[in-house]
This record gives structure tokens, C-alpha cells and sequence, in this order.
């Protein structure tokens, strides 16, 4: 039996948390401590409390980090097979391939499955050792539940490394109990719970206490080792070891040899195991017989009634003390004997242990695995079988050549972190061509763009031309990128054809280098002889999905924003549903802003929450300040102005982290220009876009949203008055006219508003009738046609033609309406001063009064959103998929929605919330 004391705030603590799950409010728990603190005994202890959960659990240990999705198959082992047979991605019979985003939205779909039927409780046990590929998928799984019957319970030492710890901290609603050293009552308690007969000796748990500090498995190891009196006497006298691990060391010298040869192979199995395969691996016929004394010295755990009847060590530092303790040889024969009892997978550990010294050989067949892995896309696990060979290497150039491949695969699969921990051992290798490839790739990932380009130049250098191998494929991939990331558009396309011309280049390099051709290339030509050029070169090359994403941008940015919404939403899908983006960057961002255009913004909110779900798994702050710009533009729009100003104040706070780089300042200007002009501040505006105005424009224009802040320059510096800097600016747009003819009805707009502002009426008329005659298709922008709708009927309100100016402006506020656009609504409905020199700059706070439309206003953030795509005709499933949620959330949130808004069914809910156009 295991005696538990103490702990009442604790557990109090646990089932507060567990009540909140229960009522549909998910939650997790970290619960955080040092070794042998108590931390999985206090799990333990609250488990039988967890009375009609479902309760998946999994333990990491010190000997499986590298083993991928492995945290994740323990917890999938505990749910019914047939069930799984939905979820394809969860169930590949080589083992979990996709990227962790296409795993854990899979993951959200099957959580909700289970937690329909009863709430469910997720435990990680010693999360600083499980497996990086597991928990990117699960934490964001996790982020995903908001109305969720769900208890996250994550186990872990204070010394996560930053990877997991920032996955620990998920989205910041995580909860941390952290575990401290029982008290001296506490320690009294369990010693008369473990050694009853110390109630004679006065002054024996305080004594105790001093000297454990009340650490409870040193405790507990000292109660069940020694009598009471070997603990009593003088300090100087006491038989009390100095260390736990010395304490465990001398328990496990009283121990039949049986047991101890039982818990010396299951240190070496170094996980929890099936009680038979331990004593097969210990050579003993009676596993039970031996089990008995290690359970009663409290070293193990015993699970007789789970099918596969498992076994484990109580605490890893028990099993570290056995391993240690284990003579160096027969830990050898021990690891040699499990390596054929277990997966593939799983042997190259112990077939490593088992090795005496340097082996070629085993090093030989690791390099084999890891291109195989490779080939399969798993870079990750290439580069830990690559590092692991290094280390049986005899030869220093071997050792360093494979130690080199892993850094260099790491980086053609974006694995940016994992290249920079490893810049140091890199910098210690001998020089050689790897070397400078795998040094410059960790400068440029760290930020050093220039000290990497150099390097990355010199391999290219030692590369004759049409003889390029994986390094100078590599090499040249990474400068196309970054090239491409510096505007210099043609010196990108060179690089990335010079990767592409590399035979049998692997998938990653053809994927990356595509995308990097196809953006240099829009940075060369400019968007629209850009967009030619892609529309020739693309289906007739094999260079993957994502070269489509500069494509969708280009488009975009010449206005023809239905092509754009089509190509780019085919590759999101595709990313969406596992394809390995290599960390290039994500289509969702254009993909928002191109909806934001076309006034589809009940379908650019879920885009741009899909795509800050995927840009946080990949850990890509690159991504950010784009979504939140588009973001920033709805809620505009929409008159939240707090939420628009948190959006644009996070798209500042990004591109400030990440240098002011042009798209990222492009973004967060935008966002900022964005609530500016929704309010009518003109002079905010200017404010907002001034930094823009200095910048020079990158020849392709893809890439940095001309088309939507570009206009509202114009707009306001003809509300401030400014018409010579208005007029140069409009003829600056208009010179790409040819190019993007999409474009003209919005600048002979601003043309025909420059006009009225310097008195030419007549002039101002004529150029609004020709805006607004060319016709709405599938690529007109509701918002600028119904803005200029609306400055075209107050024109003609100064003139005198009422009934016109009447029904352009009903036309104008019926658009708007339709986009949901409130605050353009409430401008329309207050009088407008008069345009021109002497118009005096609206005041920052104008419009930050009118109230929203009643759906809009009595909804949070998602109500409204789910609202929204109910409301399109979606099903609860279909949103949540849409989502990465689960259909309780849709349901819960739909309930309240119907609540608020006193609606009875979906057809209702339509009508409210998407009104006639």
C-alpha cells in the first residue's frame, strides 16, 4: 500500500480543476517539481476521484525523446480501435508521418468524439522527456478545445528545455501547481504511517525532517530501508546515506537476487513494460515471485489488471540508481537481449548500448535508417539517427560528416532552433564544404543574414556549375530564400534554379527552391508580368504546392482576387490536411487579406484563426503580423474597436520583434491605417501609413498589400487637404494601370474625389459615374464600391440632384449592411464636412460611439464567428472542421447564440446575420 499525506491545497486545487472540465470548460494543469518530489504520487492519489472520465495517460522517459509520436501512440493505445479507424492520419501502419498540425487537428475531431460520450482527462507524465513531434500535436490539439468536457494533467520537472517549455505554456491558459517539500506535520505523518513504532522516539520526524528536507521519495526509500532506531541516534551516529541516490543504492542491496536482476532489465527497458517481458529479458520463469520485494520496498508500480499487466519504476531516479548500480558488462548483455524483443524503432537504442565502443557497422546501418527516414519526410528523426551514428563513428571525419548531415537535414526541413542549438558543436568540426554549409545555415537561422549568405556563397563557390550535390542544392536553397526575403528577385530565381538543376534532389529541396523561384520571380517582373510568367511556368514543372502561394499573392495584388482566393485556398487545404511547408510561409495570411477584398470576411475568420494555429505550432513569427493585420481590418469595420486595436497593436508588437522587415511593417501598418479609417480619422491614417511612404516599393508589389494601403493614403491625404501630395501619389498608382486594369475603378474613384476636393464638380461627377459604371463581377471590392458610392451621393447632394444622391447613398448603407460593416455604417449616418483645403482632420475618436448592429454586438469573438459560418449554410461538423474544433464547441456556442439573440433555428440565424447585399 502507498501511504499519501499532506497535499490538501493541492488537491484542492486538482478538483476544482476537474469540476471545471466537467462543466464544459476545458483546463489544463501543470503540475511542477523537482525529482522525487511527489509530483506523479499526488496524480495518483487524485485519480480515483476522476469517477466517469475517461482517463488517457502517458509516460515520457529519459530514454524515448527522440522516439516520434511516441507519447502520442501511448495515449492512442487507450482508445477503442474501431473508433480510430476514422482518423487515417493517426492510424499509418508505418508509424504517425504527417506534420504535428495535421496530426492534432485530427487529434481535436477525436477528443470530441470521446469526450460526447464522457469527460476526458489527458495525462503527460514526465512531459521534459516526451517526445517533441507528440507534444507539438497534442498542445495543439489543446489550444483548440474552448467548450470542451476536457482536464489536461502535464507532469514535469522545473528544467524543461525552452522547445517544451514553451509548449507546456500552450496559449496561456494554462494552470501551475508547483510542488514543494513536505512539512515537518506532513513528515511526522508519514513516518507513524510507515514506521508506527516511532511514536516512542521523541523528536524523530523533526530530526528527519532536518535532514531530508523533506523530500518525500528520500523519505520514504530511508523508512523502508532502516529500522527506526538506525535513524535516531546522534547526528554523528545515525546510519543516514547523504544522497537519495546512495539511500536507493543501499535498499536495493537487501533485495533477493531475483528482484534485482528483475529491476536491473527493466532499468535497462527504461519504460513501463510488460511484467513477462521483463522477466523473459532477466531469464526468470516466476516474474511475479521476484516483483513481490520491489514492491514492498515501494520501487516499482505493478498494473496486474490491465491486459498487458505493465511494470515500472515508481521514480526515474530509482531507475537511475538501479542502471547505475548494474555491472557495466551485464548491462551490455541485457541491452543486446532487448534490442530483437522490440520494434525497430525502439532497438537502435539499446543495439547502441550494447555496442562496446566505436562500431562502423551499427554506425553504417544508422545512416541507412536515417535515409530512409528521409525519404519519407521525417527530418527530424533523420537528423536523431544521423547524430546517434556519429557517435559510434571510429573515424573523426565520419563522426563529424554524419554529425554535419543532421544539421544540414535539420536545416532543409526549417527546423530553425534545433540548427541553432547546435551552432556551437557545428563551429568545433574540421573545415570542409558541410561545415560552411551547416555554419551558414545557423547564421542565417539565427539572424545573421549576411555572415550566412557568405558562407552559403563559399560552398557555391567550390561547386562547379551542373555538378551540384544535397549541399550545394541546400546552400543554394537557403540563399534563395533569403535573397527573396531581401526583394533582390533575380538573383533568388538563379539560386533557386541552380538547387532545382541538382539530380535527384530530395522533396524538401525541390519544394523550397519552387517557392522561392516563383516569389524571386514576382520580385523580379512585378506582379503582373509576374503572374504571366508563374501561369506559364507552374504546371509544367514539378516543384510542388507551394510555389502556388507567391502565385495567389501576385494575383492579389493585380486584382484579380477570385483567381487568387482559389489558388490559394487549394494550397491552405493542402497544408491544412499535411502537407510539410518546410517552414515557407503560409498562404493564409494572403489568403485573409484577398477575403478581406472581396468582402467575404465571415470566410477570412476562420482563415486567419486556422493559420495563427499553424504559424504557432511551427513556432513562425514570421506569419503573424499578417494575420492580425486582416485581423485588425474586420473588426474594424465592424466597430469593435477593441478588438481591432488588440489586433493592430499585436501586428505592431511583431513586426517591431522582428526588425520592422517590409512586410511585417507593410502588415502592421495596415492594421493600424485600418481602424483609422474606419473611424474616418484621416489624419490617423497618414500617422499610421507615414513609415510606409518611405519605404521603396519591392519591384513585384506581391508581397506588401499596396493594394489595400496604397488607396487609403490617397483618400486621406485629400481629407487633410494635402492634394499636390495626393495627385503624386494617385499618379503613381495610376502608371500601373496597363499592368493591373482590375485597379481602375477604385483610382478613377480617387481621381474623381481629388477632383471635388479642388472644386472641380463637374469633373469630380463625370469621373464617379465612370467608376461605378464599370461593372460589380467577381472580382469587385464591395467596401470601395460602396465608399464610393457614398462620397458620389453626397456629391450630388451638393449640386442638388436629391432623389440621385437618395439612391446612391441607400445603395451605399445596403452594402455596407451586407458586409457587416457597422462603423462605415455609423459614418454614413452623421453629416460629413465638406472635402478640400479647408476640411479640418477628423478627431481620433470619431464613430468610437455608434453602436454595433444587435448580432454583432451582444456576441463574443466566437459566438459571432460561429455564428457567422452557420450562417452560411455550414453544418456544426462542417464548422468545426473549418475551425479545428470540435462540434460540442459549435453546439455550446450556437446554443448561446440562439439564446441571446432570441432565435429558434439555423434559417433565423441566417437571416440576421447575412442580410441581402
Amino acid at each position: 500500500m502507498t501511504h499519501f499525506v499532506g497535499r490538501t491545497h493541492e488537491l484542492t486545487f486538482l478538483r476544482e480543476a476537474a469540476g471545471q472540465a466537467r462543466q464544459g470548460k476545458p483546463c489544463t494543469v501543470v503540475v511542477e517539481g523537482e525529482p522525487g518530489i511527489g509530483k506523479s504520487a499526488l496524480v495518483g492519489r487524485f485519480a480515483p476521484e476522476l469517477d466517469g472520465f475517461t482517463v488517457l495517460r502517458a509516460f515520457g522517459d529519459s530514454d524515448s525523446t527522440e522516439q516520434p509520436y511516441g507519447i502520442l501512440q501511448q495515449f492512442l493505445a487507450g482508445v477503442d480501435e474501431e473508433l480510430l479507424r476514422r482518423f487515417p492520419t493517426l492510424r499509418e501502419p508505418d508509424g504517425i508521418s504527417a506534420p504535428p498540425a495535421a496530426v492534432g487537428a485530427q487529434l481535436v475531431s477525436l477528443i470530441g468524439l470521446l469526450e460526447a460520450q464522457r469527460p476526458l482527462v489527458s495525462v503527460i507524465d514526465d512531459w521534459q522527456w516526451a517526445d517533441l513531434l507528440s507534444l507539438r500535436a497534442l498542445s495543439f490539439a489543446n489550444q483548440r478545445l474552448w467548450a470542451d468536457s476536457v482536464l489536461a494533467v502535464r507532469i514535469t520537472r522545473p528544467d524543461v528545455d525552452p522547445a517544451r517549455r514553451r509548449l507546456l505554456d500552450g496559449d496561456g491558459r494554462a494552470r501551475h501547481l508547483r510542488l514543494g517539500a513536505l512539512t515537518p506535520d506532513e513528515v511526522t505523518e508519514l513516518a507513524l504511517s510507515l514506521a508506527p513504532q516511532a511514536r516512542n522516539h521523541s523528536g524523530f520526524a523533526l530530526e528527519l525532517h532536518r535532514r531530508t528536507q523533506g523530500h518525500p521519495l528520500y523519505l520514504r526509500t530511508l523508512l523502508n530501508e532502516n529500522p527506526v532506531e538506525a535513524l535516531t541516534g546522534p547526528a554523528d551516529q545515525a546510519v543516514v546515506p547523504a544522497s537519495l541516490r546512495s539511500a536507493i543504492t543501499s535498499q536495493l542491496a537487501g533485495l533477493p537476487d531475483a528482484t534485482r536482476s528483475l529491476l536491473q532489465a527493466l532499468a535497462v527497458l527504461a519504460t513501463r513494460a510488460r511484467l513477462a517481458q521483463v522477466a523473459q529479458l532477466a531469464g526468470l520463469s516466476d516474474g511475479v515471485a521476484a516483483l513481490s520485494p520491489a514492491l514492498s520496498a515501494g520501487l516499482v508500480d505493478w498494473w496486474p489488471n490491465d491486459p498487458t499487466t505493465p511494470v515500472a519504476f515508481r521514480h526515474e531516479l530509482q531507475r537511475e540508481a538501479v542502471y547505475s548500480t548494474t555491472d557495466p558488462a551485464h548491462r551490455q548483455r541485457l541491452h543486446a537481449a532487448a534490442a530483437p524483443m522490440l520494434p525497430r524503432s525502439a532497438s537502435w537504442r539499446h543495439r547502441m548500448a550494447a555496442s562496446a565502443g566505436f562500431d562502423a557497422g551499427l554506425a553504417a546501418e544508422l545512416e541507412q535508417e536515417a535515409a530512409a527516414e528521409a525519404e519519407r519526410g521525417r527530418l527530424e528523426l533523420c537528423a536523431t539517427y544521423l547524430r546517434w551514428g556519429s557517435q559510434l563513428c571510429p573515424e573523426r571525419d565520419d563522426r563529424e560528416r554524419m554529425l554535419l548531415m543532421a544539421a544540414v537535414r535539420l536545416a532543409s526541413g526549417g527546423r530553425t532552433g534545433e540548427v541553432v542549438a547546435m551552432m556551437d558543436t557545428i563551429a568545433d568540426c574540421s573545415p570542409s564544404r558541410l561545415r560552411t554549409c551547416a555554419l551558414g545555415s545557423a547564421y542565417l537561422f539565427r539572424g545573421e543574414g549576411p555572415r550566412g549568405i557568405a558562407l552559403l556563397e563559399q560552398v557555391l563557390a567550390e561547386t562547379e556549375p551542373g555538378h551540384e550535390d544535397f549541399v550545394a542544392s541546400l546552400a543554394a536553397t537557403l540563399m534563395s530564400g533569403m535573397l527573396t526575403w531581401l526583394g533582390r528577385g533575380g538573383e533568388a530565381v538563379r539560386m533557386a534554379e541552380r538547387a532545382l538543376a541538382a539530380p535527384d534532389a530530395p522533396s524538401e529541396i525541390v519544394t523550397v527552391a519552387g517557392y522561392s523561384r516563383a516569389a524571386g520571380t514576382v520580385h523580379q517582373l512585378g506582379a503582373a508580368r509576374g503572374v504571366e510568367r508563374l501561369l506559364d511556368l507552374l504546371p509544367g514543372t514539378d516543384t510542388g504546392e507551394l510555389a502556388r502561394i507567391p502565385l495567389g499573392a501576385a494575383l492579389r495584388t493585380v486584382g484579380r482576387l477570385t483567381a487568387a482566393a482559389t489558388t490559394l485556398e487549394s494550397t491552405a487545404t493542402r497544408i491544412e490536411s499535411g502537407l510539410n511547408h518546410f517552414g515557407v510561409m503560409l498562404p493564409h495570411g494572403y489568403l485573409a487579406h484577398t477575403y478581406v477584398l472581396l468582402g467575404r470576411h465571415q470566410e477570412a475568420a476562420p482563415v486567419i484563426e486556422r493559420g495563427l494555429a499553424l504559424a504557432r505550432e511551427r513556432d513562425q513569427a514570421v506569419q503573424y503580423s499578417g494575420l492580425h493585420s486582416a485581423a485588425a481590418m474586420i473588426a474594424a469595420a465592424r466597430g469593435d474597436w477593441r478588438t481591432a486595436e488588440e489586433e493592430a497593436a499585436l501586428a505592431r508588437r511583431w513586426c517591431a520583434a522582428l526588425g520592422n522587415h517590409e512586410a511585417q511593417a507593410v502588415a502592421a501598418g495596415t492594421a493600424t491605417a485600418a481602424v483609422a479609417h474606419a473611424r474616418g480619422d484621416a489624419a490617423g491614417v497618414l500617422e499610421a501609413l507615414g513609415p510606409l511612404r518611405g519605404r521603396p516599393a519591392p519591384p513585384g508589389r506581391a508581397l506588401n498589400n499596396e493594394l489595400l494601403w496604397k488607396p487609403w493614403l490617397v483618400e486621406a491625404l485629400i481629407d487633410t487637404g494635402d492634394l499636390d501630395a495626393a495627385g503624386a501619389e494617385l499618379s503613381l498608382l495610376e502608371q500601373d494601370l496597363t499592368a493591373t486594369p482590375a485597379l481602375r475603378p477604385w483610382l478613377t474613384g480617387l481621381a474623381a474625389a481629388l477632383a471635388e476636393a479642388r472644386g472641380e464638380t463637374a469633373e469630380a461627377a463625370h469621373r464617379y459615374e465612370q467608376a461605378l459604371s464599370h461593372p460589380t463581377g467577381s472580382d469587385d471590392q464591395p467596401l470601395e464600391r460602396a465608399l464610393l458610392e457614398w462620397r458620389y451621393g453626397r456629391l450630388l447632394a451638393t449640386t442638388g440632384r436629391h432623389t440621385e444622391s437618395f439612391a446612391r447613398l441607400d445603395r451605399a448603407r445596403q452594402r455596407l449592411a451586407g458586409l457587416g460593416a457597422a462603423a462605415y455604417l455609423a459614418r454614413l449616418g452623421r453629416p460629413e464636412p465638406q472635402p478640400g483645403p479647408a476640411a479640418a482632420p477628423k478627431p481620433s475618436g470619431a464613430g468610437s460611439a455608434t453602436a454595433q448592429p444587435t448580432a454583432a454586438g451582444l456576441l463574443t469573438d466566437r459566438e459571432r464567428q460561429i455564428a457567422e459560418q452557420v450562417a452560411r449554410g455550414l453544418s456544426n461538423a462542417e464548422v468545426a472542421h473549418r475551425l479545428f474544433i470540435t462540434v460540442k464547441t459549435v453546439e455550446y456556442h450556437l446554443g448561446r447564440t440562439y439564446t441571446k439573440l432570441g432565435l429558434a433555428n439555423r434559417r433565423q440565424l441566417r437571416d440576421l446575420m447575412m442580410p441581402a447585399r
